[in-house]
């Protein structure tokens, strides 16, 4: 638990600046998102959403150098193998 304290401890809050501008096709309730992380200067965004902010994924020259990624993506790139990294823990059928 000291490492997750450690990590915790480096969260920190900052408030939606509307002067940053978003993609055009980014939809309207994925601005704050999309702020937030470049507010804090984040190098990374990691999201599940392909929907709304696939058309940015892997393409930081689209988001104002922003690397917005899903977690499998990130984790490949630390260098986990492609396959364990798409894998997510199966949950059982619900016909079962």
């Amino acid at each position: 638990m000291p490492e997750f304290s450690h990590q915790l401890s480096k969260i920190r809050l900052v408030a939606d600046n509307p002067s940053i501008p978003c993609p055009t096709d980014l939809a309207e309730k994925d601005w704050l998102i999309y702020r937030a992380a470049h507010a804090c200067n984040a190098n990374v965004l990691l999201t599940g959403d392909h929907r709304d902010f696939g058309f940015l994924m892997n393409a930081p020259e689209l988001a104002n150098g922003l690397l917005i990624q899903p977690v499998a993506d990130f984790l490949v790139a630390l260098g986990a193998p492609a396959e364990s990294a798409d894998k997510s823990p199966s949950s059982p059928s619900p016909l079962a």
